[in-house]
């Protein structure tokens, strides 16, 4: 089991029993983002856990890598211009709470005269 907290804009902190890994995402153009995964582990104490860490570190990279192959390709898609909007999962509650707070932030300095 692990917890992950958000804090908004842009980074993500997933907690887990013998290590936590950050997640920054720095977008760059409105279809373009850098994303960073650091991870964080206990020193190993034995070779025996140092092999667990790396074998750990491969596991998520592959998996990283295709989740954000999966990204790339819904970028491409919405760039075509064949959907107008994304149906969201009652389950994506933290990507419609991110759109909700982006949105009235925005709304806050569009009516305080602000630019961003």
């Amino acid at each position: 089991m692990t917890d992950m907290n958000l804090i908004f804009p842009n980074l993500q902190i997933q907690v887990f029993d013998n290590l936590y890994l950050i997640y920054v995402f720095w977008p760059v153009a409105r279809d373009k983002t850098i994303f960073e995964l650091r991870y964080f582990y206990s020193e190993p104490e034995t070779a025996k856990e140092a092999f667990a860490i790396e074998v750990q570190t491969c596991d998520f990279r592959d998996v990283f890598l295709e989740d954000l192959a999966t990204n790339e390709q819904t970028q491409k898609a919405l760039d075509s211009g064949a959907l107008q909007s994304i149906q969201l999962h009652d389950r994506e509650i933290m990507i419609r709470h991110w759109h909700r707070t982006l949105q009235g932030l925005l709304q806050a300095n569009s009516s305080a005269g602000e630019s961003i």
